[in-house]
């Protein structure tokens, strides 16, 4: 079972999206309070376990392969990944973006989007957290280019989480990924779980 830590910078906020009018229509409220809430839980990392073991030779693995951009973590379901890179999270002194997919990340303007919020949640760029809009072509050609860009003209050495990756499948969401993994700078990290 996961607990979800809930850090200052992680709380929903509100983003424009429409008139005054329909976001205080009846039910309105409601629905954005949930679509805030699920972002929540996708960009924060969830909180260690306390009695979740300590895997001492692991992280002596992290060590090792500091001069890797891009790290993919495998075990079987239920084996401790995501507890693990939780506890990495905690004893790392960079920014940690962190994003937990769904088959619903398969799409890549939804990815894009949630990947901007967890970006910007965890101060790696100075995006706005609005998601992507408009032609579909214009993911390929400029937001893709432009995350990408500033991911990899960060100053500050980051963390990347992506867990779960296994649901996203075959097509556009992968190439975003392998876009992302392209533009990591030395120093930072992409996660893949």
């Amino acid at each position: 079972e996961r607990e979800y830590s809930q850090p200052a910078s992680a709380r929903p906020t509100h983003v424009e999206g429409g008139a005054e009018d329909v976001q205080n229509a009846p039910g309105h409220q409601g629905a954005r309070f949930m679509a805030d809430l699920q972002l929540q839980l996708k960009t924060a990392p969830p909180r260690a376990v306390r009695t979740a073991p300590v895997r001492k030779r692991l992280e002596r693995r992290w060590a090792e392969v500091n001069d890797r951009t891009a790290i993919i973590v495998t075990a079987p379901q239920g084996f401790g990944k995501t507890t693990l890179l939780a506890q990495w999270a905690m004893a790392d002194a960079r920014p940690f973006a962190w994003l937990t997919l769904d088959e619903r990340d398969a799409d890549p303007v939804l990815l894009l989007g949630y990947l901007r919020t967890a970006i910007g949640r965890a101060g790696i760029g100075d995006l706005a957290p609005d998601a992507p809009r408009g032609a579909l072509a214009a993911i390929w050609t400029s937001i893709v280019p432009e995350l990408c860009t500033m991911v990899a003209q960060s100053a500050t050495p980051f963390v990347l989480v992506l867990d779960d990756v296994h649901v996203l499948g075959p097509g556009g969401a992968l190439y975003v990924v392998g876009a992302l993994a392209r533009a990591i700078p030395h120093g930072s990290r992409l996660v893949l779980s």
